[in-house]
């Protein structure tokens, strides 16, 4: 007999299929050999589809399943099997969220730590420069005044040059004139 899953849990709940999916597949995989939870269920569903109130349905296939040696104590022990294989599915599913966790958030927040880092050492790299900048603005604007300085030094050197200069040609310019007036 073949048991289809997805009739005996079917839901009115809005639920994830894929999840869903992987839950009956777990289950499908691990179930258990002769009249078992899975087995008494779809008698009970199929007494249901013949119209048979749950209560009667419970205790009819219960009857039936009796006569091979299901007895209360099995079928609980059986759907506590199939709900620990629903158990360890959730811890699976726990610990892989978990490692998604760490993997796609708490990455994500070392990565951005990181960053941050980056941006405060641009910062201070940014300040520094910025420090520099204005000692080489300084610089030059002290070498602009020492040049205009220098200037201002070079041309009265050299008009005094030029006034010396002047004054003894005009002196030898009229010794001269002297000489060949005189002379």
């Amino acid at each position: 007999m073949t048991i289809d899953l997805k009739k005996l849990f079917a839901s009115d709940n809005e639920i994830d299929t894929a999840t869903y999916n992987a839950l009956l597949k777990a289950i499908k995989e691990k179930h258990q050999d002769g009249f078992d939870y899975l087995r008494f269920k779809q008698s009970v569903k199929s007494m249901q589809n013949m119209d048979m109130d749950e209560d009667t349905s419970f205790k009819s296939a219960f009857v039936t399943a009796s006569t091979v040696g299901l007895t209360k104590k099995k079928l609980l022990s059986s759907t506590k099997f199939y709900m620990n294989i629903l158990n360890k599915e959730r811890e699976s599913f726990a610990e892989a969220m978990r490692n998604q966790l760490t993997s796609k958030v708490e990455a994500k927040k070392v990565e951005a730590e990181k960053l941050a880092a980056k941006i405060e050492d641009y910062k201070k790299k940014i300040s520094k420069m910025q420090e520099e900048m204005e000692l080489y603005q300084n610089k030059i604007d002290s070498v602009d005044g020492e040049m205009e300085s220098a200037r201002k030094k070079i041309e009265a050197t050299r008009d005094k040059f030029e006034t010396t200069y002047h004054s003894i040609k005009e002196i030898m310019e009229n010794d001269a004139t002297k000489i060949e007036g005189i002379l």
